[in-house]
């Protein structure tokens, strides 16, 4: 009988504590002036929606900092590229200006916004490259 209400009181405490881990891992980007739906509606930069967006992104930098992968996902939506380098980092590129991924006949892709991920999952550095 013991046994039981040991159990049951394990129970309770494993389901407590999913769901107190996993409500505190979620974190939430919020940037004045950016709209997230026009910028997932020109996902490779080709309608110049993301050229424009990704300076209000750019300009409020800091507040993607420490922040996880999963974050920058709800905010931008899925990269149009990702990068592994070394030391398990890792870089979500997105295009933000027409170049040869809208068009096969350009001869560079176009500029990108870039946000490289340390080895902890978090951002830790946010730059475009023209």
């Amino acid at each position: 009988m013991v046994f039981n209400n040991f159990k049951k009181s394990f129970t309770y405490f494993l389901i407590l504590a999913g769901l107190v881990s996993f409500t505190g891992c979620t974190q939430t980007i919020s940037i004045d002036g950016f709209d997230k739906d026009a910028w997932n509606l020109d996902k490779n930069g080709c309608e110049g929606t993301r050229d424009k967006l990704s300076f209000v992104v750019f300009s409020n930098k800091q507040k993607l900092f420490d922040t996880n992968q999963r974050a920058i996902k709800k905010l931008l939506g899925s990269p149009n590229k990702t990068q592994l380098y070394s030391r398990n980092q890792q870089f979500f590129v997105y295009y933000i200006s027409n170049g040869s991924q809208c068009n096969a006949e350009e001869e560079n892709e176009g500029a990108t916004l870039n946000i490289r991920f340390g080895a902890l999952n978090k951002v830790n550095e946010v730059f475009i490259i023209e």
